[in-house]
């Protein structure tokens, strides 16, 4: 009975001390968002920057970029196997092809690869 005493009160104070130390790195996220319009297209543009922990060098800042796009008010809707096949349900990149006869995205997600 001690020792599942003492285990709860360590599990407690460990708690205690994750919720102190992320309030002192800092987790709260920043977001910023932007709009562009591309002929009849709307790229919308959302970095967010926080805290992350990176094996090699500790407690790092991290911006992610997500994009999505937009044509007649409605977002565009991706096929599932593009939301799910690397854990990002965001596209990561979208390029105008200034050259294309119409207006024309070319819009990249990406992805992992096993050989």
């Amino acid at each position: 009975m001690k020792v599942l005493l003492w285990a709860l009160g360590l599990i407690v104070i460990g708690v205690i001390l994750f919720y102190i130390l992320r309030k002192v790195m800092g987790a709260e996220v920043s977001s910023i968002q932007k709009e562009m319009a591309y002929g009849p297209f709307v790229i919308r543009a959302e970095a967010s920057t926080g805290k992350t922990f990176n094996a090699n060098y500790g407690m790092v800042a991290q911006t992610s970029i997500r994009y999505s796009i937009w044509y007649a008010g409605k977002p565009l809707v991706f096929p599932h196997s593009l939301q799910t096949d690397t854990g990002l349900a965001f596209l990561w990149r979208v390029y105008g092809l200034a050259d294309a006869p119409e207006p024309t995205l070319l819009a990249g997600k990406a992805f992992t690869c096993c050989t």
